[in-house]
């Protein structure tokens, strides 16, 4: 699902209805002079969040916790589109720096095409890196070495 003419209005179960929705209702009110009791939007969140059940929650807890030290993460598969999607929902979330592997202009391409914005990630063309022979050479001493 992507914003735009075919898609103005969320879904009813689309879970960002309860949590975006939600706050930002509460925020203008609190903006406009509405709200009769101001409310921490960030808390607010959370608390939505929780309503959402135990399995939303757990994974909360661990997005929480990937935030506080972001890894990278590198993807070989860097121009399939479920790679691009997933790269720009870890980028989102400031849970991981992706880092795609692939052609650049290709992945650049489709990221554009789907309407994801990848800034924040590192396209890595191997067949142009100046690593590329390294890379081989240990390829081949793992491989010969049975690992």
């Amino acid at each position: 699902m992507r914003f735009g003419p075919d898609y103005l209005i969320p879904k009813p179960f689309d879970p960002r209805v309860l949590i975006w929705e939600a706050s930002a209702v509460a925020e203008a009110a609190m903006r406009t002079g509405v709200a009769q009791e101001p409310v921490d939007i960030d808390e607010y969140r959370e608390q939505l969040e929780r309503r959402l059940g135990k399995a939303h929650e757990i994974s909360r807890i661990m997005i929480h916790k990937a935030q506080a030290k972001p890894k990278s993460v590198v993807f070989p598969e860097g121009e399939n589109e479920k790679i691009l999607r997933a790269c720009h929902s870890l980028i989102e979330e400031k849970i991981a720096v992706p880092i795609l592997l692939g052609s650049s202009s290709a992945i650049r391409a489709k990221s554009l095409d789907l309407g994801l914005d990848l800034k924040g990630g590192r396209v890595v063309d191997p067949s142009e890196s100046p690593l590329r022979e390294g890379y081989i050479q240990e390829l081949c001493r793992c491989g010969s070495a049975g690992v």
